[in-house]
């Protein structure tokens, strides 16, 4: 998790980003490979029906993950 003092001044934004934000870093990493990811998928199918129904197949996994993040924060 991300300590408040990598938020402060935004440290992520620094040249030793690495250093004083290694935690808010890895959280925009992983952000933009799963975005990076969701554009393939739906962009990739030639048909729009295709793609529509992976835009709905993406859907149903975010609705899930926020069940599940839900689920989680209710056991800390």
């Amino acid at each position: 998790l991300a300590q408040p003092r990598e938020l402060l001044g935004q440290a992520w934004a620094r040249a030793e980003a690495a250093t004083f934000a290694p935690n808010v870093l890895g959280h925009i990493n992983h952000f933009n490979l799963l975005s990076q990811l969701c554009v393939h998928m739906i962009v990739h199918p030639e048909t729009a029906k295709d793609r529509a129904r992976m835009v709905t197949k993406w859907i149903g996994v975010m609705r899930v993950r926020c069940v599940v993040r839900a689920l989680l924060l209710c056991l800390t």
